[in-house]
């Protein structure tokens, strides 16, 4: 968080403002991380400014030759002639020497060509902040001037992102140059009923839209775009098969150019009911397979014409799809949450028994490791339960060579670790 603190090339760590940072140093593919609290209280100086007249050797063409004697012990040259200083202001060089122990620093200057000022072979010695030599005299911590570094770029980490509704995240921005004398970032968004930010980089998500978000230090910029979506709706499919065979349908779909499958559950009169997600209003192709029987509204040149609609509800009967749900008594149903033991890359199949009639149905990922499926019309009934996941099974044991299975009633029964739990959801944030 360059907002706390800053760290150069050197290592050197700079506090910026109260908080806490992590520094991270990589070398190749390791790397290791500190955490850095910077607290209030006055400045500390890190570095040692010396300042010189650019008049004696010229703004392009003066040097000056030093060495840190940390803890009074002498230091080492840099190499003759020295590093090049630069223009500072009111017709003064300067150079910054890393220097956070404010050890005493020891230094001459040149042209570059042999020419010298070494304080009559005395060489100049000082500690502080600033170090101002004029007319051969030595000044501490008084500054000729005070020189104003410009921002030269700001940069945003990651780029343009997308944000849930109710999601935050937190940006990061970058001023250069890092010594640069205003380095405070403010942050804007262009419309705060779509996507805020706080002033410290993190953006909340309000509602679906796109926004712009802004970051600004001394009068450079960078944005990116935030991205809002609209809550995802899904399409219910109801089917009646005309012919009763006693086996489940399964509803096969496309949309948005994905296919997929899923396994219908038993819903009321007849009818059966699966949801085909994130549909968000897109034409969906529905054909549906009941027992090696196909119902797809005709073939054409040998390939399943299919259903076609669009909206919330998509009901299928008798050779005709309608928009309206089927008109069903009231009925209860009871939501199964299931955790299995291992990952898989296949959602788990649910096979239950209710009222003497049993049936299976294809989970959904619903969070933290949990999967999801509704047990229609149970009506408070005991469910007998088992689970299959990529041809393991879970079903609490055998007897006698059958699936013991988990038994429960309840608006929702939960099963985890060989154990169920009637009446009681998961304790994450489901999708």
């Amino acid at each position: 968080n360059t907002d706390v603190a800053s760290v150069n090339a050197n290592g050197l760590v700079t506090g910026v403002a109260k908080g806490t940072a992590d520094i991270t140093v990589t070398v190749g593919d390791k790397s290791d991380t500190v955490a850095v609290t910077v607290t209030e209280g006055e400045p500390i100086a890190n570095s040692t400014t010396i300042y010189y007249p650019a008049s004696n050797f010229g703004a392009n063409s003066t040097y000056v030759h030093y060495r840190v004697n940390k803890g009074g012990t002498a230091g080492t040259w840099t190499t003759a002639p020295g590093v090049k200083m630069e223009a500072a202001c009111d017709g003064y060089v300067k150079y910054t020497i890393d220097n956070p122990d404010q050890d005493e620093v020891e230094f001459v200057f040149n042209n570059g060509s042999g020419n010298w000022d070494n304080n009559g072979e005395a060489n100049y010695k000082g500690t502080g902040e600033s170090l101002l030599v004029k007319n051969g005299a030595l000044t501490v911590d008084n500054p000729p001037c005070t020189v104003t570094v410009p921002v030269s770029s700001v940069s945003v980490a990651g780029g343009d992102f997308s944000l849930n509704v109710g999601a935050s995240r937190k940006l990061s921005a970058t001023v250069s140059p890092s010594n640069a004398t205003d380095r405070s970032v403010s942050w804007k968004s262009s419309d705060t009923s779509v996507a805020s930010v706080e002033q410290n980089g993190t953006v909340w998500g309000k509602k679906a839209g796109t926004a712009t978000i802004t970051a600004t230090a001394g009068g450079k910029s960078a944005s990116l775009t935030v991205t809002v979506p609209g809550q995802v709706s899904d399409s219910v499919v109801y089917y009646k098969p005309t012919v009763t065979l006693g086996v489940t349908p399964t509803l096969w779909y496309r949309v948005n150019g994905k296919a997929s499958s899923v396994r219908m559950a038993a819903y009321c009169d007849g009818w059966y009911k699966a949801v085909v997600p994130g549909t968000n209003g897109a034409q969906v192709k529905l054909v549906f397979e009941v027992g090696g029987k196909w119902d797809s509204n005709g073939l054409v040149n040998g390939q399943h014409r299919g259903y076609f609609g669009s909206g919330k509800v998509l009901a299928v009967t008798a050779g005709k799809l309608s928009s309206s749900a089927p008109s069903c008594p009231s009925l209860s149903s009871t939501t199964v949450w299931y955790q299995p033991s291992r990952v898989s890359l296949r959602s788990p199949v649910l096979w239950y028994r209710v009222n003497g009639k049993a049936s299976s149905v294809q989970m959904t990922a619903a969070c933290g490791g949990w999967y999801k499926a509704v047990v229609p019309a149970a009506n408070g009934a005991q469910v007998k339960l088992v689970f299959e996941v990529d041809g393991t099974w879970d079903s609490n044991g055998l007897v006698n060579g059958q699936h013991k299975g988990y038994f429960g009633a309840g608006d929702n029964l939960a099963v985890s670790n060989g154990t169920l739990i009637a009446n009681v959801t998961p304790g994450c944030k489901v999708l």
